[in-house]
């Protein structure tokens, strides 16, 4: 079976637990078969991103991707009080 960049990257992510950046990334594929250029991480996290796996975090300078289960969830608003009350 082959494995492709984006395969690998992914289950080296899912392994790490935890946000990771594009460096992190090139990191990972320097131990891999794989090109390990800034530009090839950078590619190969698009993919993840745009096909679903990852979400990205840019709430600080830098960019960091999650795997889509470990990114935190937001839950709408509870509505308190008893129905038809103003509040």
């Amino acid at each position: 079976m082959t494995t492709t960049r984006t395969a690998y990257l992914l289950a080296a992510i899912r392994d790490h637990h935890g946000p990771i950046t594009t460096k992190q990334a090139q990191q990972i594929l320097a131990t891999s078969p794989f090109s390990s250029h800034r530009n090839s991480a950078r590619k190969a996290l698009r993919t993840l991103t745009r096909t679903g796996h990852l979400t990205t975090d840019d709430s600080t300078s830098h960019r960091t991707y999650l795997v889509v289960s470990d990114a935190p969830t937001t839950t709408p608003p509870t509505r308190t009080g008893s129905p038809g009350s103003h509040a």
